[in-house]
């Protein structure tokens, strides 16, 4: 496989993606999931303009989970 700039771009947002996942997935440990959404928004205001669009990408395909999630946590500590 040649290293052509495609190549090259791919391997880099890989990588940056892989450390914002792993970034995410620490920050997330043993918290709510109101909690986990505040962390996570913190972590973005401190990101780089790639990782923040990164983010943002990761964010689109997570929000109907996470919008599940914080509807069952709610519906189980209030009892709805």
């Amino acid at each position: 496989m040649a290293n052509t700039p495609n190549n090259r771009r791919a391997k880099f947002l890989k990588q940056v993606r892989q450390r914002v996942v792993e970034r995410l997935t620490q920050l997330s440990e043993g918290l709510t999931p109101t909690e986990r959404i505040k962390a996570h928004t913190e972590y973005y205001e401190t990101c780089s303009i790639i990782e923040k669009e990164v983010l943002l990408s990761i964010f689109e395909k997570e929000k109907d989970k996470d919008l599940t999630e914080l509807c069952e946590f709610f519906e189980e500590t209030y009892h709805v």
